[in-house]
């Protein structure tokens, strides 16, 4: 495993200089659902500042657990280390006709203007 660079070592978390540690509310109806929607907007916003991070769910929580106090209503649900990309990557985006459907996978790409003139007679029809 070593060979292969799989090691309980992990770089990312001790060199990191900020670690955001993300909790859910088990008391709360739909917590992970929830906490894990806001790790999205996280996400989003961490990479919008031009930094770099990653979710880390550890298996083993309760080390974490006690050294932050967190209560036991609290589940520990990702570890996002924050900091400046060892590499920067190119940011290329696929157009939204490569990535949206019509009715059916791969077939019936949306076209702007078509989709554009039947949200128009949807809205005209559904939406008074």
């Amino acid at each position: 495993m070593r060979k292969n660079k799989i090691t309980p070592s992990k770089p990312f978390l001790t060199e990191a200089p900020y670690l955001i540690v993300v909790c859910s509310d088990t008391r709360a109806p739909y917590h992970v659902q929830s906490t894990w929607i806001s790790i999205g907007f996280m996400l989003l916003a961490i990479e919008e500042m031009g930094l770099g991070t990653l979710t880390y769910t550890p298996s083993d929580t309760s080390a974490l657990r006690r050294v932050l106090k967190i209560p036991k209503e609290f589940s520990l649900e990702a570890v996002l280390p924050i900091g400046i990309p060892a590499e920067s990557k190119a940011k290329s985006r696929r157009g939204l006709r490569n990535l949206v459907y019509l009715n059916a996978w791969n077939r019936g790409r949306l076209e702007p203007k078509t989709e554009k003139s039947r949200f128009k007679r949807y809205k005209r029809k559904f939406l008074r």
